[in-house]
């Protein structure tokens, strides 16, 4: 789930970690996979008081495909929201380090081209980077579905080549193409 929904266990976790590394003398930091419709430039700073300061954030494209796949619980999308509080952190000057996770499908390849076009536009600066990842099936019933990319496949190479040269920022990580479903999703799940 979302780990911002819950900041009184962030707040005692990080706290107790934060005693035990003054006692040990041992660096203590954290981060979170968010989606950061919460991450306002308050949480963030809240946040990195508490010693987390890496963040990895998921996105779908450019506004319209976002809001198609993160949709509120009141049916509104969710983009504006995350792209603001994005924009409100780069406006600051805290240490953090925000890897946007850009999810790669063949409907959105043209919407995800947007998206960096922005992200180099309105987010240069070394505290944010990308990485791309493709959503794909690893196995089970669905293994032939059409709405995702097959590994190997000649129109995301394609596409992973174009993305990484119009990047500013391409994360260490890179264009991310192993595959397997390790921890939360079953056989047949797509894998995001």
């Amino acid at each position: 789930g979302e780990p911002l929904m819950n900041m009184r266990a962030i707040r005692r976790i990080s706290g107790t970690a934060q005693e035990l590394s003054a006692k040990t003398g041992m660096e203590f930091t954290s981060g979170a996979t968010t989606n950061a419709f919460l991450l306002n430039e308050a949480l963030l700073t809240e946040l990195i008081g508490l010693n987390c300061t890496g963040y990895q954030i998921s996105l779908d494209g450019w506004h319209e495909h976002h809001d198609k796949s993160r949709v509120q619980r009141n049916g509104k999308g969710s983009f504006e929201r995350i792209w603001e509080n994005l924009l409100a952190a780069k406006r600051t000057s805290l240490d953090f380090n925000y890897l946007l996770r850009v999810h790669l499908l063949p409907s959105n390849i043209d919407s995800v081209f947007e998206l960096v076009e922005n992200i180099n536009r309105h987010l240069n600066d070394d505290r944010f980077e990308i990485m791309f990842k493709k959503v794909g099936f690893w196995g089970g019933a669905n293994e032939n579905h059409p709405a995702v990319f097959r590994n190997g496949s000649l129109t995301l190479n394609d596409a992973y080549d174009q993305l990484r040269t119009m990047a500013a920022r391409v994360s260490n990580a890179g264009v991310e193409e192993s595959g397997g479903s390790s921890g939360g999703a079953t056989a047949g799940s797509p894998d995001v």
